[in-house]
């Protein structure tokens, strides 16, 4: 018997049949894609399977909670069981979300457009097994993901991957690239790393526990069920895996791999303005009453976030270090001067004056 479960349990459970309902039996890409998943009481039988293992795996695994099925007549009544049960979790839902899904009819109020619901359901299923999380971080994961709903249907398949031990599948672009490439991981945890929501996992092609964007996923495969229920016949051996330890440690953490130190110098009259708004970890280091400047340093993996600070203060802040950091910042604002006067650099350092988008073209009459 499956134990009495929460308000929030319920809510848990509720979201869960209806991501995972309208992913598997709503949304049919191809005839071939629900498998032995016909109407919907293989629904229900498969969403109470999938409840069960997650409530009793060492029971599901020794075959305690099996359905019998040889029964016809004892199938059906089980299933309306299950309806009953996921009608109560599904109330919840409604309740919460204003969401409300019908399977016999194959209906389902939650439009790609409900951004506010959508990220609701995703803050409550990732707080439920994240290590930690944000809503701003959430926020900008949501906004890049192009199959918004797909975003909650996937923190729910990576629960249950980190917790059996099975593969996903997605699509992913690093920063700077052009291409997304596939990839398949074993999926360790959820956390925030340098303000961003990452997914951290083993990738099985580069054999290597990494740290993945979780707004640069996209196209995951969610129908899980089959790997689900293979990780209890597999032993996938796996390196030990400790977080805070990889967190720490390992080079694969971050997302730009290398922390630099950058010293700027700035009016002291800004230097509260500062400390109070800039959420960049830094130390003032000297303090010049002559000049009435302070230089401060900072240390971060995120070159972006020096030059918008910089930028924003305009002639009150100058980066005097490292040097590396001062002529890329330099050479930015000599390809910004020229984009913005129409000038473009010559390979010996001289400008010419760029062609007009018109040139070439005949005058109008």
């Amino acid at each position: 018997m499956a134990k009495n479960l929460t308000k929030e349990e319920q809510l848990q459970k509720g979201l869960e049949v209806l991501l995972l309902g309208r992913e598997w039996y709503l949304k049919e890409k191809s005839k071939n894609q629900h498998n032995e998943l016909l109407n919907v009481g293989d629904l229900y039988t498969r969403l109470d399977e999938i409840h069960q293992i997650d409530a009793s795996p060492e029971a599901w695994k020794n075959g305690d909670l099996e359905i019998k099925e040889e029964d016809p007549e004892k199938k059906t009544s089980e299933q309306e069981v299950f309806r009953k049960r996921f009608s109560n979790y599904l109330n919840e839902v409604e309740k919460q979300f204003q969401v409300s899904i019908f399977f016999q009819s194959k209906t389902c109020n939650l439009e790609e457009t409900d951004l506010s619901k959508i990220f609701a359901m995703s803050a409550m299923i990732l707080k439920s097994y994240a290590h930690s999380t944000s809503d701003d971080a959430l926020q900008i994961v949501l906004k890049n993901w192009n199959d918004k709903i797909a975003l909650p249907t996937f923190l729910i398949a990576v629960r249950y991957a980190i917790k059996f031990n099975f593969v996903l599948e997605f699509q992913y672009k690093k920063l700077m690239s052009f291409r997304s490439e596939s990839r398949r991981v074993y999926p360790r945890d959820i956390t925030l790393i340098d303000g961003n929501l990452g997914l951290i996992a083993y990738d099985t092609r580069d054999k290597l526990t990494k740290s993945f964007l979780l707004s640069r996923i996209q196209k995951p495969k969610l129908n899980f069920y089959t790997d689900l229920i293979s990780s209890f016949h597999k032993d996938d051996k796996l390196p030990n895996f400790d977080l805070i330890d990889y967190l720490t440690n390992n080079p694969y953490a971050k997302f730009q791999k290398k922390e630099v130190t950058y010293t700027i110098r700035m009016a002291k009259n800004n230097l509260d303005h500062f400390l109070h708004f800039t959420n960049l970890p830094s130390q003032v280091k000297e303090e010049d009453p002559k000049t009435n400047s302070v230089t401060v340093e900072i240390k971060t993996h995120n070159e972006y976030q020096i030059f918008d600070l910089l930028f924003n203060y305009h002639t009150y802040a100058k980066l005097i270090g490292p040097i590396e950091a001062v002529t890329a910042f330099q050479n930015k604002l000599k390809s910004l001067a020229a984009f913005y006067s129409g000038t473009s650099e010559t390979k010996e350092g001289k400008t010419s004056k760029k062609d007009s988008p018109t040139k070439g073209k005949p005058k109008r009459k």
